[in-house]
């Protein structure tokens, strides 16, 4: 039985699989579609041969915050959290130690930091004890995934200084732009195409991890620049959007 088969690709690592295994390029081409979440991604298979390769965005079904539901007012300790998998990795050690230096270097509680996510539990028992020095960091565990824009709505702001210079276009990202969350981002492969540098996030050199600390100093003494970024924030997340992305599904299937 014929039937069109389409393929969602995850992730940002196609490209390079395919330039590297040159046969994939027929396995690839054989879907009636490749929906890539990245524009970049998309455009790298279209130039090694995979013409059916289009951008299709990553999306979520989540509630998007309105802008009369931003909270207004921040002050100090200011709370920044983490959203994602807990893992070395993932730059947690670094949150911590961007969080710790800060308030050692004001000699007060300027900021804190809450981790959520799953972890490993070997992670877990090094992590504890990375907390167990570090007061104004706490773990949170894990929250449902239709509940991540209730739990982030409050934050200043997401840290993501992930180790991973190709991540693909994590979700994360989404929860926060929903939740009207701006995001302090090392520029991982695909940063640019998610947050935008004093739009949506403040953004820093992925060969300069060091620049988060900087870039939280920057948002916690520029409050008006944060507030503006995070109605900028739902802006963008409308393109994530379920309704919005589930459109372009139907059109690029031909469906009536």
């Amino acid at each position: 039985m014929n039937k069109d088969v389409y393929h969602y690709g995850i992730g940002g690592r196609l490209a390079r699989e395919v330039e590297e295994k040159p046969k994939w390029k027929k396995y690839v081409s054989s879907f009636k579609g490749n929906w890539m979440e990245s524009i970049e991604l998309a455009d790298q298979l279209q130039k090694l041969g995979v013409k059916n390769a289009i951008y299709l965005p990553n999306f979520k079904k989540l509630r998007l915050m309105k802008e009369t539901e931003l909270r207004k007012e921040y002050d100090e300790p200011y709370k920044f959290c983490t959203f994602s998998r807990v893992m070395k990795e993932k730059g947690i050690e670094d949150a911590i130690d961007a969080v710790r230096e800060i308030n050692d270097e004001y000699q007060r509680e300027v900021v804190s930091l809450d981790i959520y996510g799953p972890a490993e539990e070997a992670y877990m028992v090094h992590l504890n004890e990375l907390l167990s020095q570090n007061a104004t960091c706490r773990y949170c565990g894990v929250i449902p995934a239709n509940e991540s824009v209730e739990a982030l709505k409050d934050y200043y702001a997401l840290l993501f200084p992930t180790h991973w210079k190709h991540e693909g276009i994590p979700g994360t990202i989404i929860d926060a732009l929903s939740a009207g969350v701006p995001v302090i981002a090392r520029r991982w492969q695909y940063c640019d195409e998610m947050l935008k540098d004093g739009y949506t996030g403040l953004i820093y050199d992925f060969e300069q991890p060091e620049q988060l600390k900087t870039k939280i100093i920057y948002a916690i003494n520029h409050k008006s620049d944060m507030m503006v970024m995070k109605r900028n924030c739902l802006k963008k997340a409308e393109s994530y959007s379920e309704e919005h992305v589930i459109k372009q599904i139907i059109k690029e299937m031909g469906v009536e």
